[in-house]
């Protein structure tokens, strides 16, 4: 053997690599829609990326993570407009899904 397990995994961050053509047409679609009508991902895109909210939900400082900074302006502001419900814990849920 030459030490070397046939398991492994390595990561490639795509975060650098340009949209194709597809992935903008799929944006598009995706901006066009409210807020409500979005999936997950694009809502979680759209939060993280609104200036707004960078006090209230931002990612880390390694960029492969995000976290709820505040807590109840989350509750307040936040799922109230992407979710049409103030329920952290049922955020939660849905995102550990």
């Amino acid at each position: 053997s030459n030490g070397c397990s046939d398991r492994y995994y390595v990561y490639k961050d795509w975060s650098h690599d340009p949209p194709t053509q597809c992935d903008l047409n799929a944006i598009k679609r995706e901006r066009a829609l409210h807020p409500s009508a979005q999936r997950l991902p694009s809502k979680l895109n759209r939060m993280l990326g609104d200036p707004a909210l960078s006090g209230v939900i931002a990612w880390k400082p390694h960029g492969r993570s995000w976290q709820i900074e505040d807590r109840n302006e989350f509750r307040r502001r936040v799922l109230p407009a992407y979710f049409q419900h103030s329920n952290v814990a049922s955020f939660i849920r849905l995102v550990n899904a």
